[in-house]
């Protein structure tokens, strides 16, 4: 149920990574809106079954029908009504289950559900009508996308009317878990009218954490599967850090396979670090109740850990540590402004505060302008930085001012080349540092990609975690990278080192000289300034359709979608975001307060195309 903030997705795409099965929660009014789409993007990237609630029967203008048909418009998706509605608005009274063939009500305050068989003389023949058409309409929805209902559909002599329920369940559980369609049930949750069915349908139609399978680790050279089975190593994905003032650092954990108990050494193989949970938690929203073990499959939060951030693995073998689960893919910020503690004197406390917030968000990301000293700060959005600075008051007692957002544009190579590089100190017994190396454009990836594999037989990486040679060129290249000739990070770039030689020189020289090889590098190629383009979902009143298209077209948008069918208008279309920046204020003054957007990273393209 999150329709909330686009500057928020982090908290939707960590929660999704690690989830069984969704219940994706729809407005019974508005159907499907802008943010939505993009959560449901997420659903279908991780391929985790869902069920949907179409909530807010209760209010003026809802439909369940309109709400169906959204989802099979905007999303795509082939929707299940396993229920239908008894009125709706002020009129919403009952749910019929069109599986077990009854009409559920509930009492004024919701807690007690009652459950009366469907019979002609048991309801107005209206009800009758419209129950008998839904089911209809279901049993040929789902033989469509479940053969083996199918079969046993079309050869019934009363055209499925006496299909039993529980052929019915089993058909939409396995059509659940194939992703091949979605259950769509209806209520109004405010009142509790709806809940106690949907909770059904949650242990009835997702699946158990054993029916998801096995989860793949992958290694250097290798992957390998764990069960989710208590019995099998420990291997456990920690999705979220949040920072409790007295606890210290709280670590939301998924155990993929084996248990995880309190006081367990742990080894986090994403960072080769060693780690011990002095205690293990069960959450129940703010209630943290102490538990003696995680179970495979189950959900917990461990305290004790210090150096373990958001998508790394945690292991408890020597066997796995060469090996880590898909970690979790924090979004692009695109927003960046400059952050000044009021009082100098805090200066230590702000990098701890800073620090605290990074780990716990990977979408935040702290950098200092080398030219001018600033602090920068990058995020999702305005709200996101904004949030940023009322935590930092409210939970750390700092005062910062942001200064103006910018956005966070990059550079790339605009040829390839050779470079070479010599460090040399001109005094009796000197040391000397002499690098080549190719820059090349890599359209494979966003990131640059450093390739040492040229100097690994000459310096190989000793047993331990011992700072090496080849680690210190590779700092200095990405450090150099951090910053390209027009002042932003570099991407879409491969350095390959070539040639190195070493004489007698400290690693602070070593990295020093591999950073001057690689702004020499960048300097002979040229660079091209990219900037981020952004996805934008708009969800908007027919009617103010005109002027909302009208100011895309002067933001330089690129409408991809426009549908009005429903009476609102869905549109998505895509922009560069320096001509959205204040796109929020201008939506709210265009639709009088009424139209609702979200924007999310796409790609970067060069500047000015």
């Amino acid at each position: 149920d999150t329709p909330g903030h686009v500057d928020f997705s982090m908290e939707v795409v960590r929660s999704v990574r690690v989830l069984d099965g969704a219940v994706l929660v729809i407005d019974g009014v508005k159907g499907v809106e802008a943010q939505t789409i993009v959560n449901w993007q997420h659903v279908h990237r991780h391929a985790v079954p869902a069920i949907v609630f179409v909530n807010k029967m209760d209010r003026e203008g809802a439909s369940f029908a309109h709400a169906c048909k959204s989802l099979r418009d905007e999303l795509g998706v082939a929707p299940l009504a396993v229920q239908v509605p008894i009125g709706a608005g002020r009129e919403f009274a009952e749910v019929v289950d069109l599986i077990e063939w009854s009409a559920l009500g509930w009492d004024t305050t919701g807690s007690n559900m009652t459950t009366t068989p469907l019979a002609e003389g048991t309801c107005t023949p209206a009800v009758w009508q419209t129950a008998a058409k839904a089911r209809a309409q279901l049993l040929e929805d789902l033989a469509m996308v479940d053969d083996t209902f199918a079969e046993a559909y079309l050869s019934a002599d009363d055209g499925g009317r006496g299909m039993p329920a529980a052929a019915i369940h089993a058909a939409v559980r396995r059509a659940t878990l194939a992703r091949t369609a979605v259950p769509v049930l209806c209520g109004a949750s405010r009142r509790n009218k709806g809940v106690q069915p949907l909770l059904d349908a949650a242990a009835g139609y997702l699946p158990s954490p054993p029916e998801r399978g096995a989860t793949s680790m992958r290694g250097k050279r290798d992957s390998v599967t764990v069960k989710p089975v208590d019995t099998d190593p420990l291997c456990a994905l920690a999705f979220k850090v949040a920072h409790d003032p007295h606890r210290g650092p709280i670590v939301f954990v998924r155990v993929y396979s084996g248990v995880l108990p309190a006081r367990a050494a742990l080894l986090n193989s994403t960072r080769g670090i060693k780690e011990r949970a002095t205690r293990v938690l069960q959450i129940f929203a703010d209630n943290h109740t102490e538990i003696p073990q995680i179970g495979a499959g189950s959900i917990g939060a461990l305290v004790g850990l210090r150096g373990t951030a958001s998508g790394d693995t945690l292991v408890s073998t020597a066997k796995l540590r060469d090996y880590t689960l898909a970690g979790i893919t924090a979004p692009q910020p695109v927003f960046t402004c400059s952050l000044e503690i009021e009082s100098t004197s805090q200066e230590g406390e702000l990098e701890k505060a800073l620090a605290c917030l990074v780990l716990e968000d990977p979408s935040l990301r702290v950098a200092v302008n080398e030219e001018t000293g600033q602090r920068l700060i990058s995020g999702m959005g305005e709200l996101h930085l904004d949030i940023l600075k009322s935590r930092l008051k409210r939970e750390y007692g700092l005062e910062v001012v942001l200064g103006p957002m910018e956005v966070a544009y990059r550079e790339r190579p605009t040829v390839d080349t050779v470079t070479q590089a010599t460090h040399t100190v001109s005094k009796p017994g000197a040391y000397s540092v002499t690098i080549t190396l190719a820059l090349s454009h890599n359209t494979a990836s966003d990131k640059p990609a450093v390739d040492l594999d040229a100097i690994h037989d000459q310096y190989p990486e000793p047993a331990d975690d011992a700072p090496t040679i080849p680690g210190a060129v590779r700092q200095g290249i990405l450090a150099a990278l951090g910053r390209g000739v027009a002042g932003h990070p570099v991407c879409e770039c491969h350095v390959a080192v070539t040639a190195l030689q070493v004489s007698e020189a400290p690693l602070p020289m070593v990295a020093s000289c591999a950073a001057h090889a690689v702004r020499k590098a960048l300097q002979d190629a040229g660079s091209e300034v990219l900037q981020p383009v952004m996805d934008l979902n708009i969800d908007i009143n027919g009617g103010d359709s005109g002027s909302v298209m009208a100011d895309l077209s002067s933001r330089r948008a690129t409408i991809r979608h426009f549908d009005s069918s429903s009476g609102r208008c869905i549109i998505s279309a895509e922009a560069p975001l320096d001509a959205l920046l204040t796109y929020s204020s201008a939506l709210r003054s265009l639709t009088s307060g009424s139209g609702q957007f979200s924007m999310t990273f796409l790609r970067y393209e060069p500047r000015g195309s």
